[in-house]
């Protein structure tokens, strides 16, 4: 729903502008979220490595 709020031609101003704000901050928060899992997957991975 948020697509279409955000995009929709016949949307209210205000309800358009929140819909955008908050697929913005979605997507730094799965940004951020995928930035951590990978630091801290290679970070295990590393680890392990040293184990033979």
């Amino acid at each position: 729903m948020l697509f279409v709020w955000g995009f929709g031609s016949d949307t209210n101003v205000n309800k358009a502008n929140w819909a955008k704000a908050t697929l913005i901050w979605m997507a730094i928060f799965i940004g951020l979220y995928i930035l951590i899992a990978v630091v801290f997957g290679a970070a295990i991975l590393s680890g392990l490595g040293g184990y033979n």
